[in-house]
């Protein structure tokens, strides 16, 4: 929009020969025809859901080998429907699942080998 009404002043000025003072102060002064202004419209996106990442740390002070402990993970116990990572480089290798039966995981990636689960 400023590209071309500045395109459309440069032209006009090039194309008149305003050789006196009371000339350009007179082109100065005279109004340019604006856009017009349009009513603009938001439209809801759909939403959407990031998958949820949990890694295994195996950094529980206690000793304990179990899902259900928090210092095991990075982010907390996973929930169902999260992928769960093992790396390569955690603390334990040895995890046992004791989350409830109904427990669902999206997928389940060894990065490094050695695991007991």
């Amino acid at each position: 929009m400023f590209i071309s009404w500045w395109r459309n002043l440069v032209e006009q000025v090039y194309s008149r020969n305003l050789q006196t003072r009371q000339q350009r102060r007179k082109f100065r002064h005279r109004r340019f025809p604006r856009p017009v202004w349009v009513n603009l419209a938001m439209e809801q996106l759909e939403d959407r859901l990031a998958p949820a990442t949990d890694i295994w740390t195996g950094g529980s002070l206690a000793g304990s080998t179990n899902w259900s402990d928090p210092n095991n993970w990075a982010s907390g116990v996973p929930v169902s429907g999260m992928d769960i990572v093992f790396p390569a480089a955690a603390t334990s290798l040895i995890s046992t699942n004791d989350l409830s039966a109904n427990f669902n995981v999206s997928s389940i990636t060894f990065q490094g080998g050695g695991y007991y689960v």
